[in-house]
């Protein structure tokens, strides 16, 4: 049995891989989207040899992504564009951890959305009462 966590490189998973990597052996699995740009990848290389960890990095392509698609509304059970658009990627991730022997798994998120760390968010106004 092993202790996982899909790790992107950004706060969240970094402060969660550094804190669980104290208690558990931890393996890392970062996924990305074929031919996109995922600068992800490169910083959760990082922050794995940083803390010594095993790490699976898994490449999807559109067939993966169209595949995982009815699995996530499925368990979502909502068609909103913008959750299933995270939680394939969470998915597909959740698959290629148990497909190499990771039974128990953790993500992280908040950071982005607390403090608007999207690029979509970049360009708009601060609230206006």
């Amino acid at each position: 049995m092993a202790e996982g966590i899909l790790l992107s490189g950004g706060l969240d998973t970094s402060i969660l891989a550094v804190i669980a990597s104290k208690f558990v052996p931890l393996r890392a699995v970062t996924v990305a989207f074929q031919n996109a740009l995922a600068p992800d990848v490169e910083y959760a290389v990082l922050v794995a040899n940083r803390l010594g960890l095993k790490h699976i990095i898994h490449i999807f392509n559109h067939e993966e992504l169209y595949d995982a698609i009815p699995a996530v509304v499925k368990t979502l059970r909502s068609f909103d564009p913008m959750e299933i658009r995270n939680s394939v990627t969470i998915h597909i991730g959740l698959e290629t951890a148990r497909e190499n022997g990771i039974c128990t798994g953790m993500t992280g998120d908040g950071c982005d959305e607390l403090f608007a760390g999207y690029s979509f968010l970049f360009g708009l106004e601060k609230y206006k009462q």
